[in-house]
């Protein structure tokens, strides 16, 4: 942690219940919150309206966290620079300086005394809920990204193992997941847009021309071979490219070659 402090990073890591800064961050809340310290803690609330249930059954509940800001917690001896790492086994030996969220009701849920979450941080925390959240969208990482990228965009099956090939492949996949998240958001506003669901005997105006148009050819692309060219789906350019790579659903290479009437030669 203190080599990405060097770096001029910043980090949220939960703390482990039996480490000294976690219980010292726990104490601190508590003492805040009984008036005995004031000053060690600050409460930072947050209330958030999230629809529940389906249809009739429908209905509005209002999610509540409550979290705590503590400063200038040293209980982590392990947190200094590599020349004081030496004396961390002293008995006298402290940490530098770290921050903590201690979390005492997560979404209206209130966890167990003396086991509340605590997030340690080299941050400030003067917002404690953007910290929260900080950790929170964590799940970002490993859910839509990292789990969708290894099991749909088969990031972990790279063409080559040499390091140029993973680059290019890594690359690659991020590219296609976030444009292909960029058009699903453009295809949510659109459908969103009133004046794209007019009936289709009004008249259509040049704006709604050219979306039907973009529509119509958004997945076709133009190959040109000297002074021949093809207009081609985009899923049978890619069949046709390709030998190795098969793709999901798509239809196979005989079968997008008979579609344009060529026969292949035996070895093609």
């Amino acid at each position: 942690m203190w080599w990405v402090k060097a770096q001029g990073m910043g980090f949220v890591i939960p703390g482990k219940s039996n480490m000294d800064v976690t219980q010292e961050a726990r104490q601190r809340m508590r003492q805040a919150w009984d008036g005995v310290f004031a000053d060690g803690a600050t409460r930072h609330e947050r209330a958030v309206q999230v629809k529940r249930g389906q249809g009739k059954e429908q209905r509005i509940e209002t999610l509540t966290t409550v979290v705590w800001s503590v400063e200038g917690l040293v209980g982590l001896d392990t947190y200094s620079p590599p020349e004081e790492s030496g004396k961390k086994h002293r008995r006298n030996a402290r940490g530098r300086a770290l921050n903590a969220v201690v979390v005492e009701t997560w979404d209206s849920k209130q966890g167990p005394l003396d086991e509340e979450v605590v997030f340690l941080t080299n941050k400030p925390v003067d917002d404690a809920l953007r910290i929260f959240d900080l950790y929170d969208e964590r799940s970002l990482i490993e859910v839509p990204l990292n789990k969708e990228a290894k099991q749909n965009w088969h990031l972990a099956r790279a063409p080559m193992r040499t390091e140029q090939a993973m680059r290019n492949h890594v690359f690659m996949v991020l590219t296609m997941i976030a444009t292909t998240r960029a058009y699903r958001t453009y295809q949510e506003r659109l459908n969103a847009d009133p004046n794209e669901k007019k009936p289709a005997a009004d008249p259509l105006g040049f704006r709604r021309w050219r979306r039907q148009v973009l529509s119509e050819n958004a997945d076709k692309v133009i190959v040109f071979v000297g002074e021949t060219f093809a207009i081609l789906p985009l899923i049978h350019y890619s069949v046709l490219i390709s030998n190795t790579v098969r793709i999901r659903g798509a239809p196979s290479r005989a079968a997008v070659l008979g579609h344009y009437g060529v026969t292949p030669t035996p070895g093609a």
